[in-house]
């Protein structure tokens, strides 16, 4: 029997393909493609909803918008981590 995917709070899973996406953010991240790292964000944002992302996924989002010199979309998007019911 396999384990049970985790649950977020307010009992909705927590997504491995969240998992997998913040995995290939974190990559382009570290390589510097950092629009590449949000076009993901925005694919998976699109496919997975909110509700289905990990933490990781909105981190990876961030640290791009801040490579970018975008802080008020960084703000945005961590405040959109905040309002979500993720597990920090």
């Amino acid at each position: 029997m396999s384990p049970a995917a985790p649950r977020a709070r307010g009992g909705g899973r927590v997504s491995s393909r969240g998992a997998a996406a913040a995995r290939e953010m974190s990559a382009h991240n570290r390589r510097g493609d950092w629009a590449a790292a949000l076009q993901i964000f925005a694919t998976a944002t699109a496919a997975l909803g909110n509700r289905t992302h990990n933490a990781a996924v909105y981190v990876e989002a961030i640290r791009a918008h801040g490579a970018l010199g975008r802080p008020a979309r960084a703000l945005d998007t961590f405040q959109t981590l905040q309002a979500s019911s993720l597990p920090p």
